[in-house]
């Protein structure tokens, strides 16, 4: 008769973002950029991404105030 082990789950939704946890998911993340070549360019053009998304706005924004 074969054992039956529980189905293993990684839940990481109730984990803030804020201080330390947050810190060490992107500790993690850049780890995993490190070691897949693939996730660098995609984390590299998600932070360039995300500058010129934050630029454009924050130049919105001082347009109509």
């Amino acid at each position: 008769m074969r054992e039956q082990f529980p189905p293993l789950t990684i839940n990481v939704a109730p984990v803030k973002v804020v201080g330390i946890p947050g810190l060490s998911l992107v500790a993690l993340a850049i780890a995993i950029a490190f070691q897949f070549s693939l996730a660098g360019w995609l984390l590299m053009l998600s932070i360039g991404a995300g500058f010129a998304v934050g630029g454009t706005l924050i130049a919105l924004r001082r347009r109509h105030v």
